[in-house]
């Protein structure tokens, strides 16, 4: 009975350190206000960050996947932006109510428009310079305020630190 239970705390103890490093690594890469601006990483211990500018952000969070991350944004007046950064983004196969064209950080990208009873939903694929592509969703009651919260996604920026090594 005693190796038993040693057994389950010892799994319990190791699971617990597990997620404990997971939040801190993901607490690392979350969305932080900086003056005016939001700046996050992609990666832990990466010296690449991406800035943007954002109105109403209530809270934000991240996500570390194995092979991808996932910032989120709420905002007030009701909103959502999503932005999955990795290789493998998944398409939604429903066919879009209607398409258009809007900046996302210096690049034109096409957005597809999907809207329900209760919501409206924005997304794009735009490719990232490292072999990743940036998923970027936004939810919101109605398409104007999709688009306002798109408006804002013009001013997003990616900032390269050179590393102390580099000459």
């Amino acid at each position: 009975m005693k190796k038993h239970l040693l057994s389950v705390l010892c799994v319990c103890l190791i699971t617990g350190c597990a997620q404990l490093a997971q939040q801190n690594r993901e607490r690392e890469i979350a969305p932080k206000k900086v003056g005016p601006d939001y700046s996050f990483k992609t990666w832990p211990g990466s010296t690449t960050s991406y800035t943007f500018s954002l109105q109403g952000v209530k809270n934000t969070s991240a996500i570390l996947g194995p092979d991808f991350t996932v910032h989120y944004f709420n905002f007030n007046p009701p909103a959502s932006l999503a932005l999955y950064n990795g290789g493998n983004p998944k398409n939604r196969d429903e066919k879009a109510d209607s398409r258009f064209n809007a900046e996302f950080g210096g690049k034109l990208a096409e957005w597809s428009l999907n809207r329900r009873d209760t919501e409206c939903r924005a997304e794009a694929f735009i490719p990232d310079g490292d072999h990743s592509m940036w998923h970027v969703i936004v939810i919101a009651p109605t398409e104007q305020r999709v688009r306002d919260v798109i408006d804002q996604l013009r001013s997003f920026r990616r900032q390269d630190k050179q590393s102390a090594s580099s000459p």
